[in-house]
């Protein structure tokens, strides 16, 4: 006896939507990281509330460049003239820094800074990096575009 298995496959019409007129939108904002380094005036590399608040559950610790951290061994801005790579570092042998006492003058210097009682510098696996334009640059309308690519996973 032979048996047959027969599948049916419904494709779904596809859907094609015009690209918008952006004529009459000005461009307000731009950077294509073709540098040696971040733009300070356009990008902050912090958290706004600072390295020592852990959300999401991350297990990273995002080094400042432009604050905290400039000093700091691990860079994970690569810029190459052409485009900007954010890496992720093993934290390996080098430690994250511990949180600053209460009454050290990195909160008022950096009074945007979130004090966390519960951080410590063990739960973090990696070194990262993140940018920011919250300091520079916010807009309520218009289009933001952005050439991105992410790693699987």
């Amino acid at each position: 006896m032979i048996k047959i298995a027969v599948l049916t496959f419904f494709a779904a019409p596809l859907v094609v939507f015009a690209a918008p007129d952006l004529s009459s939108y000005e461009m307000v904002f731009n950077d294509e990281f073709n540098g040696s380094s971040l733009d300070q005036s356009k990008w902050a590399t912090s958290p706004i509330w600072g390295p020592f608040l852990v959300t999401n559950a991350e297990q990273q610790y995002y080094v400042d460049r432009h604050g905290l951290d400039a000093n700091h061994p691990v860079n994970p801005f690569v810029l190459d003239g052409q485009s900007l790579t954010i890496r992720a570092v093993p934290v390996g042998d080098l430690p994250t820094p511990a949180q600053p006492a209460e009454g050290d003058s990195i909160w008022s210097q950096y009074p945007e800074y979130t004090r966390n009682p519960d951080y410590s510098p063990n739960d973090a696996t990696h070194y990262s990096g993140l940018i920011s334009s919250v300091n520079s640059f916010t807009f309520t309308h218009g289009y933001a575009e952005a050439r991105v690519q992410v790693p699987a996973g």
